[in-house]
């Protein structure tokens, strides 16, 4: 999930900066516009992150909470409602669907 988020974010993020530089500026500032793609990407796949690992660490530190992902993920969105969890688990789903 997180490295389809980078690549997928990556892209998004260099074509979005090198319209906003304009053409001549972005090759001239390319390396700078790879690392700033690079790291917008990175922040907004380890948001899309956060969900999953936060049910791993659940299901690793409480016996008999959940056996997977899929039983986990909806058992701590009610239990947590209005959370980091069910906010960042509402991001990732509408970023998928977009």
């Amino acid at each position: 999930m997180q490295g389809l988020c980078k690549f997928g974010f990556y892209e998004v993020f260099k074509v979005l900066y090198s319209n906003m530089l304009g053409e001549e500026n972005a090759y001239l500032w390319r390396t700078s516009l790879y690392l700033a793609a690079s790291l917008s990407a990175e922040f907004f796949a380890d948001i899309a992150l956060a969900p999953m690992e936060a049910a791993k660490v659940r299901i690793q530190t409480q016996p008999g909470y959940a056996n997977t992902l899929r039983d986990a993920a909806p058992k701590m969105y009610k239990e947590e409602v209005g959370s980091c969890f069910s906010l960042c688990l509402c991001l990732c789903l509408s970023v998928c669907v977009s």
